[in-house]
């Protein structure tokens, strides 16, 4: 079973799932009608990371998005 849950955006990680749909408007780069479909279908995993000068970068399978460190992202765990 699967639960969703709140982190800040600094303790995410490869591999997680993230609720994309309230970070469009963060989206870095423009978005195609594809990919605005694609983030309000789900999820997106996490493919890559960075957090530099209080701000993350997540890359996703979707698309990139760029936040405050301390913002909290919606992801998508599983319960063990």
């Amino acid at each position: 079973m699967s639960y969703v849950k709140d982190a800040l955006a600094a303790d995410l990680n490869n591999g997680d799932l993230i609720d994309l749909t309230p970070l469009i408007d963060r989206a870095v780069g423009i978005l195609s009608a594809e990919d605005r479909a694609a983030a309000s279908d789900g999820y997106a995993t996490v493919t890559a990371i960075s957090e530099h000068g209080g701000h993350v970068d997540i890359g996703t399978d979707i698309f990139d998005v760029q936040v405050r460190a301390d913002d909290a992202v919606s992801v998508l765990v599983d319960e063990e």
